[in-house]
């Protein structure tokens, strides 16, 4: 039940080379999209600042993770390398009460994850074709909040591993966050020709 019931195991990997090593980076580079709220909260932040956004989003990233931290290290000690994908395929609920408690918890959190992430995704959506969020009418909501969760719905009945859904939005967004739109900005920002910049 527990990862150091009879001690620590023998063949734990504290470090990994090659490929192995980096397979996790767009993992990682999926953990910086956690800020696709953070306009909406800003907004919604009586007597808003800088200085009052950035400690709501430094508790809440310490806070999940240090949790997520805690639930891979624990559940790396308990299974060992023969880990793969989704630690909660290792866990049966029905046997154990405390986690069908937590799948419980989890449930309820994926239900509110969704609905927050589907708000920030609808309303780039709207904007990116010039719809005006705040006058428009329900019906295109819903019809556009509808074909977002069928997305979803096929795309979780087709991949198995969620995995792969991580490393491929961390690496596709994370990449253009952190590399092709700053470039982007400064482009179109103004004063940007071969004259001034070069080749």
């Amino acid at each position: 039940m527990h990862g150091f019931e009879h001690g620590v195991r023998k063949d734990l990997v504290v470090f990994r080379s090659g490929n192995e090593a980096v397979s996790g980076l767009s993992l990682f580079m999926f953990a910086y999209l956690c800020q696709v709220n953070v306009f909406k909260i800003h907004y919604e932040t009586p007597n808003r600042s800088a200085n009052k956004i950035t400690a709501q989003a430094a508790v809440s990233c310490l806070m999940c993770g240090s949790m997520y931290f805690l639930v891979g290290f624990f559940g790396y000690a308990m299974f060992g390398p023969q880990l793969l994908g989704n630690i909660l395929k290792y866990f049966d609920p029905y046997k154990q009460v405390q986690f069908f408690i937590c799948y419980l918890g989890l449930i309820i959190k994926l239900c509110a994850a969704f609905s927050l992430n589907m708000l920030a995704c609808r309303t780039a959506l709207f904007q990116c074709i010039r719809w005006e969020v705040d006058t428009m009418p329900y019906w295109k909501h819903t019809i556009v909040s509808t074909v977002f969760a069928l997305g979803a719905l096929l795309l979780s009945l087709f991949l198995k591993d969620i995995n792969i859904v991580f490393g491929l939005v961390g690496a596709f967004c994370g990449g253009f966050i952190a590399y092709v739109f700053p470039a982007l900005y400064i482009m179109y920002s103004g004063n940007w020709s071969r004259k001034t910049v070069g080749i």
